[in-house]
C-alpha cells in the first residue's frame, strides 16, 4: 500500500499544471499524463512518489501493436451508420448524457437511467428532452438502440455521429505526438523518459484516434443544426468528458455544460482534481453538481468556487428509501465489492479467497465494477490450474499473495463448463474454479445489499451504500496499489484489513458485535453519510434545469 501526504498530493497536482500549461493542446488533453490516472500499475502519481524510477512495466515500443491498434480502430468504426432522430432546428434541447449497459433494462425492456433517475424521469415528457447514450461494454449497439427506440426514447449515440471519412482523419491525426523536452524535472529528478513512456504507450494503444473521432462527432451533431440549451453529464473528470467539453465550446458555444458528480470523492483520486493552471484552462464544465456537501467542500479546494453547487445523491436515491438492513450475525453474507482497477480486482479476489476458502460459515458474493466484464479465466485459482497472463501473475507476485516459483496450469475446456453453470438465477456464468460458496453477481447493488451482513470494500461506492444500510465495511488495503478510501475522511469509523489473517479476524470481529456496539458505531455512520449525500428532492432536480 502507497500513503501519500497532502503535500506530495498538492506538489503532484501542481507538477502535472505546470506541463499543462506548457503543452495546451487538444492532444495535451488526451494524453495519460495530463489525465493522472492512477488506475494503472505504473501511475505516475505512485512511481513519482518513491525512489525507485525504473522503467520496469513499460510497454517497450512495438510497431507491430501499433499498427494493430489502428487496424482495430479502422474495422470497429468505418462502418458506423449515424442515424439521427426527428428533431426541430429552431428548438433548444436539453441532452442527458449517461452511460448505458444492461442495468438500464428491466426484463420486459423497460428503461430505467442508472447515474440520474428522478431527473431522467422528469425529462423524458418533454418535447426538448434527448437522451446522449455513451454505451458501456455489456451491451452491444444494436440491442441498446432498439430497447431505446422500443421505449420512444429521442436519443442520440452522441460520439458515434461522425463521418467515415472522420474516421481516417482520426487515424492520421494521431499518428505521433510527443511533445515533452529532454529534461524535465520533479523534486530535482529528470523524469523526461518516464513522462515519454506514458505518451508513446498512448500511441501504441492509439488513444488520440478515440478522442479525434469524439470531437468529429460533436461537429457533426453541431452541423446537424442540433442545438442544444444545456447538456448534463456524469461528471468525473475523465479524458472524454474534457474532449466533450472542448468539441462542445468550440462548435456550440451557447451551450451550458453541467458536469453530475454522482458519487463522492476519494483524497488521493488526484485525477479529479485541477492545478492552478488547469482550474481556468482544462476544458471543463460550466458548472460542477455534486451528492452533498462532501464533494462541494472538496472540490472548491481546487475549482472555481462558483462553479460547485450542492446538490443530491441521484443515484442513490434508493437508500433513503429503504430501511436500514442491519446484519443479524446469522447468514454471514459478504458481499466483496471489487475496485474500478482490474488488476486490483483480481488480487482483492484471490485474497478473499484465501480468507474464506477452506469453511463453509460464510456465503461470499463478488460483485464487479460496470466498467469490465470479469474474465474467468483471470479468476482461476492458482491451486488448481494456474494462471496464464504474465501481467496479473506479475501483480500477484508483487502483491506478495503468489509464490513467485509458482507453475503454469494448461488452458481447460473453461466454455462448455461456463455454459452450464449460473448463479441464483441471474445468468451469470459460475466461475467453476472458486469453491462453491463463492459466487459472482451481476444484480443491481440495490437488490444485494439488503441480503448483506458484511461488505469487503476498495473505493467502491457501495460501501457508503452499505453504510447507510447499517451494514458494516471493511477496507480491503493492497500493497502496490494506490489505497483509496472514503473513510479517511472520517478515521473514526474506517475498519481497515490487509492480510487474509487480518479479512479473517475483522470479519469474526464483526459479526460478534453486540447491539450495543452496532448502535455507537451506526450513529457516527449515519453522520458521514449525511455529510455525503443529500436525500432527493424536486427542489434540488430543478437546480438543475435553472441553472
Amino acid at each position: 500500500m502507497n500513503n501519500f501526504t497532502e503535500d506530495y498530493r498538492n506538489e503532484f497536482i501542481e507538477f502535472i499544471s505546470d506541463l499543462s500549461e506548457q503543452f495546451d493542446s487538444f492532444d495535451w488533453w488526451c494524453t495519460s499524463v495530463s489525465e493522472k490516472n492512477i488506475f494503472i500499475g505504473n501511475s505516475l502519481f505512485r512511481i513519482l512518489n518513491g525512489d525507485d524510477l525504473e522503467l520496469a512495466g513499460y510497454d517497450k515500443f512495438s510497431l507491430k501493436k501499433y499498427y494493430k491498434s489502428r487496424r482495430r480502430f479502422f474495422d470497429n468504426n468505418i462502418s458506423n451508420e449515424v442515424k439521427f432522430p426527428d428533431f426541430e432546428p429552431s428548438k433548444k434541447y436539453i441532452g442527458l448524457l449517461t452511460w448505458i449497459d444492461d442495468r438500464n433494462f428491466a426484463v420486459d425492456g423497460e428503461y430505467k437511467d442508472t447515474y440520474f433517475n428522478q431527473l431522467y424521469n422528469q425529462l423524458k415528457s418533454r418535447n426538448d428532452f434527448l437522451l446522449l447514450t455513451n454505451r458501456l461494454y455489456t451491451i452491444s449497439n444494436t440491442k441498446a438502440q432498439n430497447l431505446l427506440r422500443k421505449n420512444n426514447i429521442p436519443f442520440i449515440d452522441i460520439f458515434k455521429c461522425y463521418r467515415k471519412s472522420d474516421v481516417i482523419k482520426s487515424i492520421l491525426f494521431s499518428l505521433y505526438y510527443n511533445p515533452l523536452k529532454k529534461r524535465i524535472f520533479f523534486k530535482k529528478r529528470n523524469i523526461a523518459e518516464i513522462l515519454k513512456r506514458n505518451i508513446a504507450n498512448d500511441l501504441i494503444d492509439n488513444r488520440f484516434a478515440q478522442y479525434y473521432l469524439m470531437y468529429y462527432s460533436i461537429k457533426r451533431i453541431a452541423e446537424r443544426g442540433i442545438n442544444f440549451d444545456r447538456i448534463i453529464y456524469p461528471f468525473e473528470n475523465q479524458p472524454w468528458e474534457k474532449i466533450l467539453c472542448y468539441s462542445v465550446k468550440k462548435f456550440m458555444p451557447y451551450t451550458k455544460l453541467i458536469g453530475y458528480m454522482h458519487t463522492a470523492p476519494l483524497p488521493d483520486l488526484v485525477s479529479l482534481f485541477p492545478g492552478k493552471y488547469e482550474k481556468e484552462k482544462m476544458p471543463q464544465p460550466d458548472y460542477i453538481f455534486t451528492t452533498g456537501k462532501l464533494t462541494a467542500d472538496e472540490l472548491k479546494k481546487n475549482y472555481d468556487s462558483k462553479k460547485i453547487i450542492e446538490n443530491c445523491a441521484l443515484r442513490y436515491e434508493y437508500i433513503f428509501k429503504a430501511a436500514p438492513a442491519g446484519f443479524k450475525n446469522k447468514n454471514k453474507n459478504i458481499l466483496v465489492a471489487l475496485s474500478v482497477d482490474y488488476n486490483k480486482s483480481l488480487v482483492m479476489v484471490y485474497k478473499v479467497y484465501q480468507a474464506f476458502k477452506d469453511t463453509q460459515d460464510y456465503k461470499i458474493f463478488i460483485k464487479a465494477h460496470p466498467t469490465y466484464n470479469l474474465d474467468l479465466r483471470d479468476l482461476r485459482i492458482p491451486e488448481f490450474t494456474g494462471c496464464e497472463n504474465e501481467r496479473i501473475e506479475e501483480t500477484k507476485i508483487k502483491s506478495g499473495i503468489m509464490p513467485q516459483n509458482f507453475e503454469h496450469g494448461e488452458r481447460s475446456a473453461e466454455k462448455e463448463i461456463q455454459k452450464n453453470h449460473r448463479v441464483n438465477g441471474l445468468s451469470t456464468p459460475r466461475n467453476y474454479f472458486l469453491p462453491e460458496h463463492f459466487n459472482i453477481v451481476n444484480k443491481p447493488v440495490s437488490e444485494i445489499l439488503p441480503d448483506m451482513e458484511l461488505v469487503l470494500n476498495c473505493e467502491s461506492t457501495i460501501g457508503l451504500e452499505a453504510l447507510k444500510m447499517h451494514i458494516p465495511v471493511i477496507d480491503i488495503e493492497l500493497k502496490n496499489f494506490t489505497h483509496l478510501s472514503r473513510m479517511d475522511y472520517c478515521p473514526e469509523i474506517k475498519i481497515s484489513a490487509g492480510t487474509t489473517e487480518e479479512i479473517v479476524k475483522k470479519s469474526e470481529e464483526i459479526l460478534s458485535w453486540t447491539e450495543e456496539r452496532k448502535k455507537i458505531y451506526f450513529e457516527k455512520t449515519d453522520e458521514f453519510i449525511k455529510y455525503c449525500f443529500n436525500p432527493v428532492s424536486e427542489e434540488y432536480i430543478e437546480r438543475f434545469l435553472k441553472i
